[in-house]
């Protein structure tokens, strides 16, 4: 993917190669590229490997493919398998949500990499008011803290006293912002279920970037939204990735 520097939103993507991710020895997931040929070709090799494919449908996103056995299965032999009989290369990813989570930056690594600009213009100033988990209408940006900024569009930024006394901002998304500011107060926007081994955040504060791919990489499945809560889910997350996805967001 790559980021509009100024709002960190995409601005070109392409598709990752298709890969077999391991969820755990009965169970993995179809990431990437795929086609109905690739699918086609994954049902024969299921039928050879002993194993099935559902197709999990996930809210306004596109369905998961997710293979399950009553047996260990070797995946990685799944996977070469796979690229013989289809149309395209595949690969396999062993524990591949323990992978990326151990490999996750802390989240203050990703502060000091944020693009930095002058204060753009803008018409309407709003902070994130960690407290209250809220935007709050501000009479200007010129103290440290999270801000958006509506006027041609809005953007999101953050800024440190270095930031106010040098006129400058750093971009950031939306949920990168909630996550950074929360580490300063006692009001973390992240919590674990370990009976549910459900990770969760407060709605508006999802998992950013690659913390939630970590988190989706557990299940093979997009969080869903509890509304009653006010919060979103990732499901089937382990104690030790919930704890590295955790670990980083807090430092």
């Amino acid at each position: 993917v790559e980021l509009d520097p100024d709002t960190l939103r995409p601005a070109a993507w392409s598709i990752a190669p298709a890969v077999i991710a391991e969820i755990s020895a009965t169970k993995a997931e179809l990431t990437g590229r795929r086609s109905q040929r690739l699918i086609r070709a994954l049902s024969q090799v299921a039928e050879d490997h002993d194993f099935w494919v559902e197709e999990e449908e996930n809210t306004q996103l596109p369905a998961s493919v997710v293979l399950t056995s009553s047996h260990e299965v070797g995946w990685s032999e799944v996977a070469s398998h796979l690229s013989e009989l289809g149309p395209i290369a595949v690969t396999a990813a062993p524990a591949a949500a323990l992978q990326m989570a151990s490999r996750l930056p802390a989240a203050s690594e990703l502060m000091s990499c944020l693009p930095r600009r002058t204060l753009p213009a803008h018409r309407q100033v709003e902070a994130w008011d960690a407290q209250t988990s809220k935007w709050v209408a501000a009479d200007d940006a010129q103290r440290p803290g999270g801000y958006r900024l509506s006027g041609f569009g809005i953007v999101y930024v953050l800024r440190t006293e270095r930031d106010v006394q040098e006129g400058m901002v750093s971009s950031c998304t939306v949920q990168l912002l909630k996550h950074l500011i929360a580490q300063g107060t006692d009001r973390p926007l992240i919590a674990y279920r370990e009976d549910e081994q459900a990770l969760v955040v407060r709605l508006g504060a999802d998992l950013p970037g690659l913390y939630g791919r970590a988190a989706v990489l557990c299940s093979g499945l997009a969080p869903i939204e509890d509304t009653k809560q006010r919060c979103l889910v990732y499901r089937d997350v382990t104690p030790d990735v919930a704890s590295l996805i955790y670990g980083a967001l807090s430092q």
